[in-house]
């Protein structure tokens, strides 16, 4: 993680009430994964379908997507605005864990890591 996103981390951390910042790391571990996975597999990301968050980069992402209750990442082929590949549901202000409500079936491969984490924080009680 790199000097930014740290920042970035530290102040969505801090926006939160303190009997509820645990869950915002957990929130935040799970939607960093999934930005950082997407943007491995090569996808062009975007929040709520608006053209100008493609152009983010990752702190840009967390910070848009940390401001919003319920947001739809969506996944595009590498500059290929026009043909979606798939989205990603966040709902925020839940257990943490389970930040990620739903997904597009063709991104399992892409999930089922984060997803495999999720649950082992689940197991673990955080």
């Amino acid at each position: 993680m790199n000097k930014e996103i740290k920042v970035i981390k530290e102040n969505i951390i801090q926006r939160h009430d303190v009997s509820i910042r645990h869950r915002a790391k957990i929130e935040f571990e799970i939607v960093y994964r999934t930005i950082k996975a997407a943007r491995k597999a090569g996808y062009t990301l975007s929040v709520d379908d608006e053209p100008d968050s493609s152009k983010l980069d990752d702190a840009g992402l967390l910070d848009l997507l940390f401001n919003l209750d319920d947001a739809w990442l969506t996944l595009f082929p590498k500059d290929c605005y026009n043909q979606k590949s798939g989205w990603i549901r966040f709902v925020f202000g839940n257990d943490g864990y389970d930040v990620i409500c739903d997904y597009s079936v063709n991104l399992e491969f892409l999930i089922d890591p984060i997803n495999a984490y999720a649950n082992n924080l689940q197991e673990q009680g955080y």
